[in-house]
């Protein structure tokens, strides 16, 4: 799935890089696009390392997501016959 690599703040006001999902988000100035082969490439590297816990990066990102998309995109599984396991929460 396509990403946004997005610039935040997180609770310390700090600017931290986060990863966004790009089909339940709104772009902004400053966003950088990757499509699906570039996020599967960093996925793959990711997977081949010993990869830690995302820390507050999982608030950060769940913050920069627009509630209708992600309804909408939930609905759209749902009537796809996507498995309920991958409805991580309430649309």
């Amino acid at each position: 799935m396509a990403m946004r690599l997005r610039r935040v703040r997180d609770s310390n006001g700090e600017w931290v890089l986060i990863a966004v999902c790009a089909a339940v988000t709104v772009e902004k100035e400053g966003d950088v696009y990757l499509d699906d082969s570039q996020h599967y490439a960093i996925g793959m590297k990711y997977l081949s390392e010993d990869g830690g816990g995302v820390g507050d990066y999982g608030e950060l990102m769940k913050r920069e997501e627009d509630p209708d998309a992600v309804a909408e995109k939930r609905a759209w599984e749902r009537a796809h016959g996507w498995p309920e396991v991958l409805d991580l929460g309430a649309a």
